[in-house]
């Protein structure tokens, strides 16, 4: 980024990037397509991932990687159920919101992605946050993983869109399907975090899990911003999966304010008598109707 293209992007950080694509520059030296990604990305930066917002010199990438990355406020909450150790590895990092925030509980990360772009901006953007311990690896995730001795935590965002680009939601549709790599994970690390589609049924999801035999999940995280679903976390350790284990849910909502409405039970349910429990959306409580 030359210092022309620098001042164009100071100098328009409050335009309508549309209107400003529209009159262009006369200046041949501003990269135009670049400076108006930066524009965008750092206006929805300040309320998507406020504290980037104002270092100066954060790269943004395209507007679908935007939109795509996780907010500061579901990264913070990922990092704080993430705990902390030696070595925690994201497999599919993208952008690599997710792997600044939950690297901070850990000694070493390696952030590993396929696009060239996002792990050359990843690369500056981790050295301009102070995040030194990361380690920025191009290349496939599930090669990445073949290659790995040990690590304290395994985080996973599976691609949710076919090779069309239309969107998937099940497990197995995702890429990489996580089901497929999971006996690996399990063995490799201490504990495995999935990122799946808040679309999904979480029952569905922790029992497709369950059935692969080769791990268990003993965390499920349904997390909502402001009221609307965004992610289902699941957390999964090496063990006996066919068999039925309890784990913890823990339906969270976490609010504009930075505060959050958590309500916790443990799954299988066992009411005595036979109840329905009702959950209305984004509730910190079920209803049990009479």
């Amino acid at each position: 980024m030359n210092q022309a293209t620098k001042d164009f992007i100071r100098e328009h950080a409050e335009a309508d990037v549309r209107q400003l694509a529209l009159r262009g520059t006369k200046d041949p030296e501003v990269d135009l397509t670049f400076a108006l990604e930066q524009i965008a990305g750092r206006q929805m930066a300040r309320t998507k991932i406020p504290s980037w917002a104002v270092v100066e010199d954060i790269i943004y990438p395209p507007h679908l990687s935007m939109e795509q990355c996780s907010s500061e406020q579901t990264a913070r909450y990922k990092a704080s159920i993430a705990g902390e150790g030696a070595l925690v590895v994201d497999l599919t990092a993208g952008f690599g919101v997710d792997m600044a925030f939950i690297s901070q509980g850990f000694e070493r990360a390696v952030h590993v992605e396929r696009q060239p772009s996002l792990c050359a901006i990843s690369s500056e953007n981790f050295k301009r946050l102070g995040l030194k311990h990361i380690e920025v690896v191009c290349g496939d995730g599930v090669e990445y993983l073949h290659s790995l001795d040990h690590a304290d935590l395994i985080f996973v965002d599976p691609a949710r869109r076919d090779e069309h680009g239309g969107r998937t939601y099940g497990i197995a549709d995702c890429t990489p399907n996580v089901l497929e790599i999971l006996d690996e994970m399990v063995e490799k690390a201490d504990c495995v975090m999935l990122k799946l589609s808040p679309m999904l049924d979480w029952q569905k999801a922790v029992e497709d899990i369950q059935q692969t035999g080769v791990g268990y999940v003993y965390e499920v995280h349904i997390v909502s911003v402001d009221n609307e679903c965004k992610e289902l976390l699941v957390k999964v350790r090496k063990g006996e999966g066919e068999k039925v284990r309890k784990h913890k849910v823990f339906c969270v909502n976490l609010l504009h304010d930075n505060t959050r409405e958590t309500f916790e039970f443990e799954a299988p349910l066992t009411l005595s008598p036979p109840h329905l429990l009702i959950f209305p959306p984004s509730s910190s409580s079920p209803m049990l109707p009479s």
